[in-house]
């Protein structure tokens, strides 16, 4: 493929660029800035309201949590005939399965551990974010899954290697994100911690109701859903961002590991799915085998026991590259279908 026009849809949730919460989100924009830094034309399917330099912008619905991405189709399906690829990061994949003309120029980007019941196709072109979700989907659902992990503007990420005595929680705030545990260590350990992420986007309403009850403020200290400046500089300054994943939930990729070590931050989390291979053990943090060594874990770093060097964090974060994510995107558009 020469220098085309590449399309790049989004979900109908979150408008482009996110302000404050917004995973998958994230990396489209940072896909659709990174093919136009490549000399491509792009055009971004995203909600009302999004704009991006340079980047052709059809916005469908406005932005909800219900992700109307049916009738967001309708109104871009037509807008992808003039495309020579066309990447696809929506939950529902409906250009997929209605536009049969076009199957062997979509890629599938997949966000989810089980993003859908089965595949009745002869072809998918489905891409993960990590080894471990590829191999998930491909023993799941009998297709072959590539992997290529998520980039991020590197040098957007400004560090900070003097860091304040606090430990961040910074993720969606469900059950098997573990901020039941991240504020109980805070409180048994007497160290301080601040809490932000989405209170919103989540399962159970109550848990979110149970945690806030249980935050001491003597110790916890409860911001939420902050904007993005407040949130890297949180994440800038933190000791470490800490990732309880309990139950058996299974991290597919893990933004806020490259995040946190893009900022010289370690990330302390436990290695259920993908972070063993997003997190260099000991190096940009520490992965622990349950929940019960991340807390023992948790307290050494939180009193200084166990230190890490925030330059290296750095340094083992730079190779997650967006520039390098979108070269490896195009280089598999040649392999379609598979």
């Amino acid at each position: 493929m020469g220098k085309g026009k590449i399309a790049v849809i989004s979900t109908q949730v979150y408008k482009i660029p996110c302000r404050g919460y917004g995973g998958l989100e994230r990396i489209v924009e940072y896909q659709a800035r990174g093919f136009k830094e490549m000399g491509y034309k792009v055009k971004l399917i995203a909600p009302k309201g999004s704009h991006l330099k340079g980047v052709e912008v059809i916005e469908c619905c406005e932005p909800s949590l219900s992700n109307p991405e049916r009738e967001a189709y309708e109104i871009y399906k037509d807008e992808l005939d003039d495309c020579d690829i066309i990447y696809d990061h929506s939950w529902q994949k409906w250009a997929f399965y209605k536009r049969e003309d076009l199957r062997k120029r979509i890629i599938n980007i997949l966000h989810g551990l089980e993003p859908f019941g089965s595949i009745p196709f002869d072809f998918f072109n489905c891409v993960c974010p990590s080894r471990f979700h590829a191999n998930y989907v491909a023993g799941r659902y009998g297709i072959i899954a590539k992997y290529i992990y998520h980039g991020f503007p590197t040098d957007e990420f400004k560090p900070c290697y003097n860091k304040e005595d606090f430990m961040l929680f910074a993720s969606r705030w469900s059950p098997y994100k573990g901020l039941h545990l991240f504020i109980e260590w805070c409180k048994k350990y007497k160290v301080k911690g601040i809490v932000i992420g989405d209170s919103e986007l989540v399962e159970d309403k109550k848990y979110v109701e149970k945690c806030l009850k249980k935050a001491d403020p003597k110790y916890v200290e409860i911001r939420g859903n902050v904007d993005e400046k407040e949130r890297n500089e949180l994440m800038r300054k933190a000791k470490a961002v800490v990732s309880p994943l309990c139950g058996d939930y299974k991290e597919i990729f893990g933004l806020v590991c490259i995040e946190a070590n893009l900022h010289g931050t370690p990330i302390l989390i436990t290695d259920q799915g993908a972070p063993r291979e997003i997190v260099k053990h000991k190096v940009s943090g520490w992965v622990a085998k349950d929940i019960f060594e991340l807390e023992q874990v948790f307290e050494k770093v939180a009193k200084g026991v166990y230190t890490f060097n925030y330059e290296a964090c750095r340094r083992w974060a730079e190779k997650f590259d967006y520039i390098n994510m979108c070269s490896q995107y195009i280089g598999i558009s040649y392999e379609a279908p598979w």
